[in-house]
This record gives structure tokens, C-alpha cells and sequence, in this order.
């Protein structure tokens, strides 16, 4: 059972899962399920009133469960070691988070921004739950995703990258295959 779980939403603003995973609600559902350490990095979304974190975040406890608040990641380095120490990651659905999770492995639950132009982050989240590889949920319905996660943590593990298939991809889009 993870105790330790990461939210990210990269560097975008996602101001619907940050209130989400932030309320009261899902914070006692984690604690209730055992999870002890929650780091949210909310990027420029505003830190709900009853979070008792100053302006660029900070740490807080809610009941049992520590919480600890950032606005960003320092470096690529800084977010790396924030990922290994959690026993599972909520993310939003930017492939480079995505990948980013699934090469450690971690579990995963994405949870797509819908108000971004052209629903992308959904069509990919779609593909990788697909493959079992991640579990998805929407904002409204973040609660039943936290369970799904945290009751069931293993899925598919993620193919490694293979650069020479890449390149032989882009060989071909670009035609000089």
C-alpha cells in the first residue's frame, strides 16, 4: 500500500486538481487508507484558504497526514528525487510527466486537463490506460481514482526506450527511409 504520493501539474496551472487533491475530503481519504506523506507541486494555482501554507507553499499537517506545498521543482534533479521518494504520483497528463513516472516505475494516476485546447491530454491518458500502463480519472471523480490507485498499484510495465527505433521512426516520417 503506498503511503508516500506526489502530485504534479508540471508547470502548467491546474487549478481544479490542485483544490481537488487539496480538500479536506480526499485529504482525509488518503489518511484514511494510510497514506502519511502527500508533496503537491501546484505550480501557479492558487493555495486554497484552508491549506495552512503561506503564498509559496510550505509544510502542514492535516491530522496524520503531512503535507508539504511547492510551487515548482527546483531543477530536473530535484523533481527525480521528489518522484522516487513517493510510492505513487498523480499527474496531470503532460507526456513528459507521464514519462517521466512510468520509466521509474511508478504508479500512476493521470488526471487530464479537459479545459486545454484540443482534449490532447485525454487522448493520450485514453492510450496508456488502454495499455494498462496508468489508471485515469477525471477531477470530478478524483476520489474513485485515488482508490483505484492505491487499492491496485501494478499495472503493465512500460517498454523501455529503445533510441534505434526512434530514430528509424523518424527516419521514415522525415522520408529518408
Amino acid at each position: 500500500m503506498p503511503r508516500s504520493l506526489f502530485v504534479t501539474v508540471g508547470s502548467t496551472r491546474f487549478q481544479a486538481l490542485t483544490d481537488a487533491v487539496l480538500s479536506p475530503s480526499a485529504l482525509d481519504a488518503l489518511s484514511s487508507v494510510g497514506v502519511t506523506t502527500l508533496v503537491v507541486q501546484l505550480g501557479s494555482a492558487d493555495i486554497p484558504a484552508h491549506v495552512g501554507v503561506g503564498a509559496q507553499g510550505g509544510e502542514w499537517a492535516h491530522g496524520a497526514l503531512g503535507v508539504t506545498v511547492l510551487r515548482y521543482t527546483v531543477d530536473a534533479a530535484h523533481m527525480a528525487r521528489l518522484l522516487a521518494a513517493s510510492d505513487a504520483v498523480v499527474s496531470h497528463a503532460g507526456a513528459g510527466s507521464i514519462l517521466q513516472v512510468l520509466r521509474l516505475p511508478r504508479p500512476l494516476l493521470v488526471v487530464p486537463n479537459t479545459a486545454l485546447m484540443d482534449n490532447h491530454q485525454q487522448e493520450l491518458a485514453d492510450a496508456l490506460r488502454a495499455g494498462d500502463y496508468l489508471t485515469v480519472a477525471s477531477v470530478d471523480h478524483l476520489l474513485d481514482g485515488l482508490k483505484r490507485l492505491l487499492a491496485n498499484p501494478e499495472t503493465k510495465p512500460f517498454p523501455a526506450f529503445e533510441p534505434a527505433r526512434f530514430r528509424s521512426i523518424l527516419d521514415e516520417t522525415a522520408g529518408f527511409a
